[in-house]
């Protein structure tokens, strides 16, 4: 069996070798990544990865700090950067660069991942964009 935090970095290598399959390969049967964005289970975490690749296909996710828990949960803090050269979010590319700070929790079952919970400041992704955001009540 690997060590939890050889399969995480497994993960994040799929992710910054625009690996859909290699992402998707890393979870379990079933297995949901989540995070501010979505919630996917399965072929559909290499889905929503594509999709980011398309607004953005220089995306780079630097491992900043990572340890691993007692219960099978290794904590990663990221640095994800690159430059919008595709439709995000129904927006029209902006060519500029973004970078977000961001951690992930990321719960090993054996060899491979069960969930990733995301976190990361939606707003400011947005505001490295250019837009601005505004609250409205519905």
């Amino acid at each position: 069996m690997n060590n939890p935090t050889d399969v995480v970095q497994k993960y994040f290598n799929a992710w910054n070798s625009l690996d859909a399959i290699g992402i998707v390969n890393t979870f379990i049967n079933e297995g949901v990544y989540q995070d501010p964005n979505i919630r996917a289970i399965g072929n559909e975490i290499g889905g929503y990865a594509q999709s980011l690749w398309k607004a953005f296909p220089d995306l780079s996710l630097e491992i900043v700090s990572m340890g691993s828990t007692q219960t099978g949960v290794v904590a990663v803090e990221w640095l994800m950067t690159g430059i919008n050269t595709g439709p995000f979010q129904s927006l029209p590319p902006s060519g500029k660069k973004i970078s977000i700070a961001g951690a992930d929790f990321i719960k090993i079952s054996g060899d491979q991942i069960e969930s990733v919970m995301g976190y990361f400041d939606t707003k400011s992704i947005l505001e490295q964009l250019g837009l601005q955001v505004r609250i409205h009540p519905s």
